[in-house]
């Protein structure tokens, strides 16, 4: 998989890793980073992250906030990930989360989720890709979301900033 292709670009005598932006906000472009950046920023999530044991993915990890959140953190971490890009609605709404979880995501299929789940049994999520709009931020705490981070960043400069709501 990914991380394969990276161990082996590393052993070849690659130093950084480069992403490409979605273009949201114009253009695509690629953006070089170093493996120190990438793991400092990670440091950063760790410090105010409650602790979890498996990472429920949505979103792709060739992209720099799949890549931190779907492969460093849970590395990092030696936390077990579930990817569930792929599962159709009826198999969504038949997973089951868990206290102690950590879902990453964006705003399109946190909508998604929040429709197709019946509760989310106080797993944590993380949001990024786009703002989460109040009214879908409060239907997942109410539907059990125990503590939402919403990140802000950019494939340029990564993660720079967190907003953290709760359900207490």
């Amino acid at each position: 998989g990914f991380v394969e292709v990276i161990r082996k670009a590393r052993g070849l005598g690659a130093t950084d890793i480069c992403f490409a932006s979605s273009g949201s906000t114009g253009e695509p472009t690629r953006s070089t980073l170093s493996p120190q950046m990438l793991m400092d920023e990670i440091e950063g999530h760790l410090s105010f992250l409650p602790a979890f044991g498996r990472v429920v993915s949505t979103v792709p990890p060739h992209h720099i906030y799949g890549f931190i959140w779907t492969v460093l953190l849970p590395g990092t971490a030696d936390a077990g990930v579930i990817d569930i890009r792929y599962k159709g609605t009826g198999e969504t709404d038949k997973q089951k989360f868990n206290h102690g979880d950590l879902i990453v995501s964006h705003p399109q299929y946190w909508r998604y989720l929040a429709r197709s789940t019946g509760s989310f049994h106080g797993a944590n999520g993380i949001s990024s890709a786009g703002a989460l709009p109040a009214d879908l931020r409060n239907q997942l705490l109410e539907q059990g979301v125990e503590a939402l981070y919403e990140i802000y960043g950019s494939t340029e400069t990564g993660g720079l900033a967190y907003r953290c709501n709760t359900s207490a």
